[in-house]
């Protein structure tokens, strides 16, 4: 047990000050390119530049992880990011394109080669119950969290003391390196446990999956028009904020409301693990929490003026208090979406298929509707689609699996579970991708 605790202790502090230092940038992330006087489709493309360089990356993270080991992507995750946020100080074009190419890397191999390092080291070097690993993550999960609210505080301190909106991403390159440092002076190598199969599959035989298993389709499909919705209301926040300076003369706490929005996740996640909520079904706490995100973007939608002639004070207390709104809602949904992929679809845990569409799906809406003239309400109307969508599909979900009495837990796959693929990943910033 002593030898269990250790090597949580050797794994979660470097983790957390890696998930601290991606919080740090998220908040300004927009606010930076406005800066440099970029035209939206510059900032759109910028944008889903780390979009796809994710969805690259992740699509190899399993190969890399087996020929240049844990470590060596762990170290590889904070020296990309510390590069990142230092480009970032540039107003070139081309220095920023990199910079985001580096947020994408970085952004990929934050959770597969983290998480993948401690599994190994879990089942293959201490030979501990692979249940255990859940706990660990949850703990990682928990401070994730706190440390998002904390770090929009940070992050507004830090921009509000200095005056330089840059100066988040400075902080946030020193917790890189010292992340780094922790790593590279405790952490030794290893490859990925050769117990079982890897956590992700090929597409063939990811797709091969989902085509025999119409259950594990419709949760696929649910995936990605849930991850597609948040991706385009993670870009589309920021912009509507800014509108604050036609009738304020300055900007938002743009920290203080990245605080705001992730304490409400917090909230709707600590609901889902509380005793009221245990004894609903997965699915039940899925169709609910989206009926709540398409309430709650409708409501946005609603307050949205059409014309930014026509923007008021009271029009941006009632989006902050719609965008916790949404927050609350996918702090509930982003665990129940996970739980139901750890039981129904196991195999297919990193979603490395669904990836690809929603990447292209978050990135066409960016890039063809953020340069319109009306663009913040084109973005929000089409995230609220994909979310109405993912609703009735959710619906039919919960239905199904009521009508097999509540049977979750038998895999929909063909191959046994990766106990790394089982447990919900962190909760992704902005900045990351």
């Amino acid at each position: 047990m002593k030898i269990a605790v250790n090597a949580v202790r050797l794994f979660i502090p470097p983790y957390l000050i890696v998930l601290l230092a991606e919080s740090l940038q998220a908040p300004f992330l927009y606010v930076l390119y406005h800066s440099y006087r970029f035209i939206p489709s510059q900032i759109a493309a910028l944008h889903s530049t780390g979009l796809f360089a994710c969805m690259i990356v992740s699509s190899l993270s399993n190969r890399l992880i087996r020929k240049y080991g844990t470590r060596s992507l762990c170290l590889l995750c904070t020296s990309t990011a510390g590069v990142a946020c230092l480009l970032k100080f540039s107003s070139s074009f081309l220095l920023l394109f990199v910079s985001r190419l580096l947020d994408g890397i970085s952004a990929a191999l934050v959770t597969a080669a983290f998480q993948e390092w401690y599994a190994e080291r879990h089942i293959t070097r201490m030979d501990f119950p692979p249940e255990w690993i859940e706990a660990t993550f949850a703990k990682v999960a928990s401070g994730a969290a706190l440390g998002a609210v904390l770090a929009g505080w940070i992050a507004q301190m830090v921009e509000g003391s200095t005056g330089v909106i840059g100066m988040p991403f400075a902080f946030s390159a020193l917790l890189m390196v010292a992340a780094g440092f922790l790593i590279g002076s405790r952490w030794d190598g290893g490859k990925p446990a050769a117990v079982d199969a890897p956590a992700t599959l090929s597409f063939g035989k990811e797709l091969s999956i989902l085509l025999r298993q119409p259950v594990a389709l419709v949760l696929s499909v649910i995936t990605v028009f849930c991850e597609s919705a948040l991706q385009i209301f993670i870009f589309a926040w920021s912009p509507i904020l800014l509108k604050s300076k036609a009738i304020e003369g300055e900007n938002l706490g743009f920290g203080a409301a990245y605080a705001c929005l992730m304490a409400f996740a917090l909230v709707g996640a600590l609901f889902f693990h509380s005793p009221p909520a245990r004894g609903i079904p997965a699915s039940r706490t899925l169709a609910g929490a989206l009926m709540g995100s398409v309430l709650a973007l409708f409501l946005t939608y609603k307050h949205l003026p059409e014309s930014s002639l026509h923007w008021k004070t009271a029009n941006f207390q009632w989006l902050l208090l719609t965008f916790c709104a949404f927050e609350a809602t996918v702090g509930l949904l982003s665990p129940a979406l996970a739980k139901l992929k750890a039981e129904l679809t196991p195999s297919l845990g990193r979603g490395s298929l669904t990836n690809i569409p929603v990447t292209v799906i978050a990135s066409a809406a960016i890039i063809l509707l953020h340069p319109m003239g009306d663009a913040q309400r084109s973005l929000v109307i089409t995230a609220l689609c994909l979310l109405i969508m993912a609703t009735f599909l959710a619906i039919l979900l919960d239905l199904v699996l009521a009508s097999r009495g509540g049977d979750t837990q038998r895999p929909l796959s063909l191959s046994q579970p990766r106990p790394v693929a089982s447990h919900p990943t962190v909760h992704q910033t902005p900045s990351q991708g």
